[in-house]
C-alpha cells in the first residue's frame, strides 16, 4: 500500500467586523480593493466580512431578531443588504461588491436598493437572490447570526479585524492605517492580475 501525501497549503483567514454606515469601514474597504489585483490571491489568504459592528439584537415574540445599529436603521438596513448579497459571492466578489457599495452615498433605504441594483447589474442572478433573501426571514437569520460572531468579540472598534481567530489591536491599527503595505508582507502583491 503507498501512501501519497499531497501538501495543503493553508492561507491565512482574515475577519473583519464591519458595518454598511461606517466611516472607517469606507476607508478600509477603499484600501483592500488594490488586493483585487494580486494574481492567485485567493489561494493565498481568505477573506470573512461580517456585517454588524457596534449593535445590538433583541429576539421577539415570533423568534425573529430585532437589531439595533451604531449609525440607525438604515445601517441595519444596509447591513442585512449586503450580508443577503455576499451569500452568493466568493470573497473577492463580495469585496468588489462592497467597494462599489461603499463607493456611493448611502444615506436611505432607497439608496442602498438602488446602490445593490447597480453594484450587481452584471449579475441577474445575485441581484435576484439578494432581493429574495430581503424579503425573506433568510435577512433577519443571516443578521442574527453576524450578530452572535460579532458580539462574542467584544469590540470597541469598527472596523475590528481578527487573524486566525486572534485580534491584536495594535496589528489591527497598521492594518487599517495602511492595508497594502500589510498584505504585502504576506502574499506576492508584484505578481498582478493581467
Amino acid at each position: 500500500m503507498f501512501l501519497f501525501l499531497i501538501p495543503i497549503i493553508y492561507g491565512m483567514k482574515v475577519q473583519i467586523f464591519m458595518e454598511s454606515q461606517c466611516p472607517d469601514t469606507h476607508r478600509l474597504i477603499k484600501q483592500m480593493q488594490s488586493a483585487l489585483q494580486i494574481k492567485d490571491i485567493e489561494n493565498q489568504i481568505e477573506f470573512e466580512y461580517i456585517m454588524f459592528g457596534k449593535g445590538q439584537q433583541k429576539q421577539k415574540a415570533d423568534l425573529t431578531w430585532e437589531f439595533e445599529c451604531q449609525h440607525g436603521e438604515v445601517e441595519c438596513y444596509g447591513n442585512r443588504l449586503e450580508t443577503c448579497a455576499q451569500q452568493l459571492l466568493s470573497w473577492k466578489e463580495q469585496l468588489k461588491l462592497l467597494g462599489c457599495m461603499h463607493g456611493v452615498k448611502r444615506k436611505s433605504i432607497d439608496d442602498y436598493d438602488q446602490a445593490i441594483v447597480n453594484c450587481l447589474k452584471d449579475d441577474d442572478c445575485a441581484l435576484e437572490k439578494t432581493a429574495q433573501c430581503m424579503k425573506e426571514k433568510v435577512s433577519n437569520y443571516l443578521q442574527h447570526k453576524a450578530a452572535d460572531i460579532t458580539l462574542a468579540q467584544n469590540l470597541t472598534f469598527v472596523p475590528w479585524i481578527v487573524i486566525d481567530g486572534v485580534h491584536d489591536d495594535e496589528l489591527d491599527a497598521s492594518i487599517r492605517q495602511d492595508f497594502m503595505k500589510w498584505l504585502c508582507q504576506y502574499v506576492d502583491c508584484s505578481n498582478k492580475v493581467e
